[in-house]
């Protein structure tokens, strides 16, 4: 944040949990989030802008945790996804 400040007229952030980044055995619903704090914290650092989408925003044709049924585009950083 103090860099983006430093740097641009504007700082915009999102807090966004994203079902994405969840493999299919990984408990996405106990995943903490922690709205409140982060928006205090993005107030202390004088975001202009902050984003909280919905799931249904970021993917409004719905999406699969099932990798082989997912679709759109992806990053695979070869090795080191496959590790992760």
């Amino acid at each position: 944040m103090k860099a983006a400040r430093a740097q641009c007229d504007q700082v915009i952030a999102s807090i966004f949990v994203n079902p994405s980044q969840f493999g299919v055995n990984e408990d996405l619903d106990k995943y903490p989030r922690t709205e409140d704090a982060d928006l205090n914290l993005l107030s202390r650092e004088n975001a202009d802008v902050v984003f909280i989408p919905s799931v249904s925003e970021m993917y409004p044709s719905g999406m699969s945790l099932h990798l082989d049924k997912q679709v759109g585009t992806f990053v695979s950083v070869h090795g080191l996804s496959h590790q992760l």
